[in-house]
């Protein structure tokens, strides 16, 4: 299963570069980060510990991103610094620091699509790579959620269910929202 989340994160990386508008994003550069660490921990060259900075550039990268779609981009700063302030004073696990993350693409996902419904344009919605990429973020955040909360009581229970159950859902769903980056960065809007 892993090797087909690299293919979709290579393909994502090339389409990255070929759309203009995504180029103008800079997702390239989001790309080549996750698809070079992602191949260096599937070679074992880099371990799975390296998420947790990876997690956090990640967070960084989309808060600018979408700092750049928002008029108001003071609350946007404000919430994510909150967040981001209280991840690292009171959070010591990386799981707790992952939720953080979820939050943090849920506010501002939640924000992008509240402001697309209040002030309509021409543009459908779904022609709009930004809307790929925000679905893609809020699938990707609850289901980590929903994966996350959970394994505590499955830690302890039926530690089987956890390893292979609900990491395989997880990991479909990985997949699924790259699928879904992938569509988005065929948008020309």
């Amino acid at each position: 299963m892993y090797e087909i989340y690299l293919v979709i994160l290579f393909f994502c990386l090339v389409l990255s570069f070929i759309n203009e508008v995504a180029r103008c994003k800079y997702l390239g550069i989001y790309f080549i980060v996750v698809f070079i660490s992602e191949l260096l921990i599937y070679f074992e060259i880099l371990n799975r510990n390296n998420y947790d900075w990876l997690n956090e550039l990640y967070t960084v990268f989309f808060c600018w991103y979408y700092l750049i779609e928002f008029v108001k981009k003071s609350e946007l700063i404000f919430v994510t610094l909150i967040l981001l302030i209280v991840g690292y004073l009171f959070i010591n696990e990386r799981q707790n620091l992952v939720i953080i993350q979820a939050s943090v693409y849920i506010l501002v996902t939640a924000n992008w699509f509240y402001r697309q419904v209040k002030s309509t344009n021409e543009v459908p919605i779904y022609k709009k790579l930004n809307f790929w990429i925000s679905t893609s973020l809020l699938l990707w955040s609850c289901v980590y959620i929903f994966r996350i909360l959970p394994s505590y009581f499955f830690a302890n229970e039926d530690i089987n269910f956890l390893e292979n159950t609900i990491n395989i859902i997880y990991q479909s769903m990985v997949i699924l929202s790259y699928l879904i980056f992938l569509k988005g960065l065929c948008c020309k809007q």
